[in-house]
C-alpha cells in the first residue's frame, strides 16, 4: 500500500464519514445489509484518484508500476499464493483492456485453478488482511461486505464487477 503514496492521515480525513462502528435500530451498522453501503462497486469504489489528497489508488496506476517492478510486500504475499511449480516474475504483464470490467476480467489470469497467477481469491484476502500497514483493517475495520455483497432477497454473495473510474 505504501507504494501507492497511501498516507494513513489522509485516508482517515477521506472516510471520516463512512460509519463503520455506528450502531442502527437493527445493531450494529453493516454496509449494505443495515447501512448505507457506502462502496457499492467495490474495487472499483474504493480504488480511485483522491485529487484532493494527492492519492492515485487507481488500478491503472497500481498497473503502471507494477509493469516495472511490483513492490516487495505485494510480491511476498502473491508468493504465497501461486500455484506449486510456477514462477513469479515480480512484474505485472500489460492488462489494461481488464481495467473496463474490475475485477471479472482479472479473473480470467487468476483463476483458481490458473498455473501461471496467483488465485484471485486467495490473492485478494493476503492483500486486504494481512501486512502491517494495512489501510483495509484500520481504516476499513475489514469489512467483508465492502467487496461482498448481499442480495437480501436471494441471500446470494456476489462481488460487482464494472469499470474503474476516472473521476
Amino acid at each position: 500500500m505504501a507504494s501507492l503514496g497511501l498516507r494513513p492521515g489522509v485516508w482517515m480525513a477521506l472516510i471520516v464519514s463512512v460509519p463503520l462502528h455506528a450502531e442502527t435500530d437493527e445493531g450494529p451498522a453493516i454496509a449494505g445489509v443495515t447501512a448505507v453501503d457506502s462502496h457499492p462497486q467495490a474495487c472499483v469504489s474504493c480504488h480511485i484518484d483522491m485529487v484532493d489528497a494527492g492519492i492515485d489508488a487507481r488500478f491503472s496506476t497500481a498497473l503502471r508500476q507494477w509493469s516495472v517492478a511490483a513492490p516487495d510486500e505485494l510480491v511476498v504475499v502473491a508468493r504465497a499464493t501461486m500455484p506449486g511449480g510456477a514462477k513469479l516474475t515480480g512484474k505485472h504483464p500489460p492488462a489494461s483492456e481488464s481495467l473496463m470490467d474490475i475485477p471479472a476480467a482479472c479473473i480470467s489470469c487468476h483463476a483458481t485453478a490458473s498455473g501461471t497467477a496467483p488465485p484471485f481469491a486467495r490473492l485478494m484476502h493476503l492483500v486486504h488482511y494481512t501486512g502491517e500497514e494495512n489501510h483495509f483493517l484500520t481504516i476499513f475495520a475489514g469489512q467483508c461486505v465492502l467487496c461482498h455483497k448481499l442480495n437480501r432477497n436471494t441471500g446470494e454473495w456476489t462481488v460487482p464487477s464494472g469499470p474503474e473510474r476516472l473521476d
